[in-house]
């Protein structure tokens, strides 16, 4: 986390979400039980979860589209519902509806003057976000000649065009090639150095590992994990032993209590603990084996999210 203030930016308390789903109110959905979050001022906080979790809820509700059914959302120490809260914030829905017949320029001016910008500093802030993400020369073509990539970096421009202090991205990368996703990050890491607080959700667990500050997993509607990167990084430490040819039968017998996979003449065995490493390496040495590798694994954010997931017993 970048920041050293620990007051809580964005206080998330008891919120719950019910839907009903005839006007009766004779089947309940809940999509939100209990949730409590604390995000602080200048850091880049990742909800993750399965489709269907109650993380686009928990957004909608941050930005003031959707009511709680109880809880309370406070920002900056205000009520989220306040309007001055809101101008605060810019937002990014997971499906945004785009003026297609307009230009990325003719769109832009008319969100902007939506949040009280106009004159030069408008003009001058479109055409630095649109340079940002190399979107510069199609600043006056009709969105309709875009693909999903490039609507999706106009929905982002839209949500940081008055530069908000707080940033609500609900899958910012969806449809983003590699280069629009570095782009996007470079973007978010230096946002987030100035001192501005993003939240966000993202099913790209590789690209959180390489910028989230802290990240909270939700399942069914509840918080399972919250913590700093480092706690999700660490599951299932192993060491993989690499190497080609044909394992005589008494020694593949002896690797079977290891994790053993053979893929043609590609052998590959991943050792849990480490001081088995001694003995192991003596083995294949007695069967004339050199291994090809030898590395340090260290376990993903996806092991770890699965992990916890799978064993999350209310599905």
């Amino acid at each position: 986390m970048k920041s050293n203030i620990m007051t809580p930016f964005i206080e998330i308390l008891h919120v719950s979400k019910v839907y009903s789903n005839d006007l009766l109110r004779r089947a309940e959905i809940r999509a939100l039980s209990d949730i409590c979050l604390d995000v602080y001022k200048g850091e880049l906080f990742a909800l993750i979860g399965p489709n269907g979790a109650g993380k686009s809820t928990c957004m909608k509700i941050m930005a003031g589209i959707v009511h709680p059914t109880s809880g309370q959302i406070r920002i900056m120490g205000k009520n989220h519902a306040d309007l001055s809260v809101k101008a605060q914030i810019g937002y990014l829905p997971e499906q945004i509806p785009l003026p297609l017949q307009m230009t990325p320029k003719q769109f832009l001016f008319l969100m902007g003057s939506m949040n009280g910008m106009g004159g030069s500093i408008l003009a001058n802030n479109i055409y630095d976000i649109m340079k940002w993400f190399h979107m510069e020369k199609w600043i006056n073509t009709p969105m309709k000649k875009f693909s999903k990539g490039m609507l999706q970096k106009i929905g982002v421009a839209q949500a940081i065009l008055h530069k908000p202090p707080i940033l609500l991205l609900d899958e910012p990368s969806d449809g983003l090639d590699p280069e629009g996703r570095k782009e996007l990050r470079d973007f978010l890491n230096n946002y987030r150095d100035q001192g501005n607080t993003v939240f966000l959700n993202s099913h790209l667990l590789s690209e959180l590992e390489i910028i989230a500050d802290r990240i909270a997993i939700m399942n069914n509607g509840t918080i399972l994990k919250v913590g700093p990167l480092r706690e999700f990084m660490t599951h299932d430490e192993h060491i993989e032993i690499n190497f080609k040819g044909k394992l005589p039968d008494f020694i593949e017998n002896e690797l079977k209590k290891y994790n053993l996979t053979i893929s043609g003449d590609s052998i590959r065995i991943e050792l849990i603990d480490p001081s088995h490493l001694g003995k192991l390496l003596e083995l294949l040495s007695s069967a004339g084996i050199v291994p090809s590798s030898i590395t340090t694994k260290r376990g993903t954010l996806e092991d770890t999210y699965l992990s916890i997931i799978k064993g999350d017993n209310r599905q």
